[in-house]
């Protein structure tokens, strides 16, 4: 099996949500109260560590990941189905703004 890059993963994420370091710092202390350094974010990120389930957890819920297989670098998607960074880029922002998902639906013609 490939390695499995976890920090390029919610590097990738943070950045895709347009969130620095500092914002995902006082996200976890304010929604999840857990009280987590912008240092080790950083070694989160550049896999020196890596978060304990809790927070990872919570990552992933700030993240808007819910599918930890499609997420993950060097996890294969199923159906080979894989969307590019812009496009994951706008669905996690459109994630971020349930208010506007009935209008994209509309634009879209999306049921």
């Amino acid at each position: 099996m490939p390695e499995i890059k976890l920090g390029s993963t919610l590097k990738r994420y943070r950045q895709g949500i347009g969130w620095s370091v500092e914002e995902v710092s006082n996200e976890l202390r304010e929604n999840y109260g857990l009280d987590i350094a912008t240092k080790t974010i950083y070694g989160w990120e550049s896999d020196q560590a890596y978060p304990r389930t809790p927070v990872f957890i919570a990552l992933c819920n700030l993240y808007g990941i819910e599918k930890l297989d499609t997420a993950v670098d060097s996890l294969p998607e199923p159906g080979g189905f894989r969307m590019s960074d812009d496009e994951k880029t706008i669905v996690l922002s459109l994630r971020r703004k349930p208010q506007m998902q009935a209008a994209v639906r509309k634009l879209l013609d999306v049921r």
